[in-house]
């Protein structure tokens, strides 16, 4: 009886761990596609046509652009506190996750926050505006 109990114990041992060392290749392939997804987020390219650019302040879906005389400011709506997408408030923004508030500009004004908002890279091709999100 005794014998059976151990035998039993040990069989249970043995599939645990062996099913615990199946599982890694799939941690190890959802680790690989979380990566492919953000660099494939990192290479998308946007583009806005020019005539949907106002002077002033101009609110998209990812990307704020900032247009005044003389240069176009374009900024990434993810919070840099944990990515959250920040929301228009007054004159400047607001993260709905965590409160961080934001300039017009993109300073931060208010935390828990610690850096301002990344500014993107573009460039103006005929009339258009491509950025890189």
């Amino acid at each position: 009886m005794a014998d059976t109990i151990m035998t039993k114990k040990s069989r249970r041992l043995f599939l645990k761990s062996f099913l615990g060392f199946l599982s890694l290749p799939f941690l190890y392939l959802g680790k690989n596609a979380a990566d492919t997804a953000r660099r494939w987020n990192e290479n998308r390219i946007l583009n806005i046509p020019l005539k949907d650019i106002r002077p002033g302040q101009n609110d998209f879906d990812t990307v704020i652009i900032l247009k005044d005389k003389e240069r176009l400011t374009v900024l990434s709506r993810e919070c840099t506190h944990l990515g959250c997408r920040i929301h228009a408030k007054g004159d400047g923004y607001v993260c709905p996750c965590h409160g961080s508030e934001f300039t017009r500009e993109g300073k931060v004004s208010r935390g828990p926050a610690a850096r301002d908002l990344r500014e993107l890279a573009f460039s103006k091709t005929g009339d258009s505006v491509r950025i890189r999100v």
